[in-house]
This record gives C-alpha cells, structure tokens and sequence, in this order.
C-alpha cells in the first residue's frame, strides 16, 4: 500500500469530527457545500456509492477519492487543503463541511488518533470503518454485534453472499438499490454507542460512525 502525506498551513478552526449534523432547515435558500474526501482502500466503489445516495436537492456535494491511499495524517491534511485552500479549489473556503473517511484497520491506535486531533485542529469531520468502510455496506444487510471481530475480507465475503454475485458491478448495484438505509443507519448508530461513542469506538472492531456521514449528505 502506498503512503504519502498531504501538507497545508494549519489556519482552520475547531469543530468536532465525530459530529452527526442535522440538515438545516428547509426555509434556508442557499445549498450547503459539502466536500467529500475517499481515503480507504475500496475507494472507487465508496465514491460511487456515494455519488449516487447524495441528496442533490438539499446540498452541493462535491466527493473526491484518493487515487493513491495515504496515510490517515496526510489524508486530513489533503481534505483540509482541497477543501479549504483557494490555490486548490475557487471559492473553497464556501465549503460548509469537510469531511474524510478513514478505515481503521491496518492503521495503529496512536496514528489514528494523531490524524483525529488534527482533523478537530483543521475542522475536518473524520467518518471511519473499523474495520473498514465497507462494514457500513454490511449494515445494510444485518445487525453488527460488538463481539464479533470482523476484518475487511470477512465483511466483503458476507456482502458478496447477500448480493448473491462476487462481480463487483453487481454487488455495487445492489448496494446502491438497497432500501435499508434508514435500518443501517439505526444499526450504525446503536453499534457506535455500545462500542463507546467519540471517546472510544473507533478503537473498537467493528465500530463505525459513518451514519453521521450519511445522513449529513442525505
């Protein structure tokens, strides 16, 4: 896996990462700007996926995947700067929300948590899967209990089998079509709660927060 680092001045303020934000008022006339950022090693399956959930009446989305997986610092770091930095984009500084997703596994608990505190220093919300992102695909299907100690390969063969294909288009059809949002996104909110909320779950498998995610961009 290749790992490289994003640098950018560090001039954004202080909000938190694990926030799960409501959806403002549908009196407001201007979109919300949300700006999207794939760091996880399923990354093309993930921006598609969220490319078509995106509820483009009630905001701007604009979803970016890695090309090359960095390593969870960098990957704030880059969000922070295409997000934030007007030499990367025009008007970036319009962007209501930045966000990046990170799978845990693989990564260790004092990296995550350094690129954590420099998300809250770069107001980048952080959505994580541990084990990956992928488990939030799983919720779709069923339950997750805390005790079960799942990785990546694990969860993507049970996905396979509800999909009832290992032809990634198909799985990911399936996924897109799939009904059970609202299910996964109780199933994701109960799993992050049990496994100990902001403070501790992401040092937990599995434990997911990307519920907060979804319904931001939903």
């Amino acid at each position: 896996m290749s790992k490289t680092s994003g640098q950018c001045e560090d001039r954004f303020g202080v909000n938190s990462f694990f926030s799960s934000r409501e959806r403002l008022s549908e009196t407001k006339s201007v979109k919300r700007r949300i700006f999207v950022f794939v760091n996880v090693r399923s990354a093309e399956l993930v921006f598609s996926y969220l490319d078509t959930i995106k509820n483009r009446q009630t905001a701007s989305i604009t979803i970016q995947d890695c090309g090359v997986l960095l390593d969870p610092v960098g990957a704030v770091q880059k969000a922070a700067c295409l997000a934030y930095d007007h030499n990367q984009q025009p008007n970036a500084n319009d962007y209501d929300e930045c966000w990046v997703i990170l799978d845990k596994e693989g990564v260790s608990d004092a990296e995550f948590q350094t690129a954590l505190t420099e998300a809250q220093q770069k107001n980048v919300q952080v959505a994580f899967g541990n084990c990956s992102f992928d488990l939030w695909f799983l919720l779709l299907f069923r339950d997750v209990l805390p005790s079960e100690d799942l990785s990546r390969h694990q969860v993507m063969e049970e996905i396979m089998k509800h999909c009832g294909s290992r032809d990634l288009k198909k799985v990911f059809d399936n996924l897109r079509l799939s009904t059970q949002v609202p299910q996964a996104l109780q199933r994701s909110q109960n799993l992050f709660e049990r496994q100990g909320g902001e403070s501790n779950s992401w040092k937990q498998t599995p434990s997911t927060n990307i519920h907060g995610l979804i319904i931001s961009i939903r």
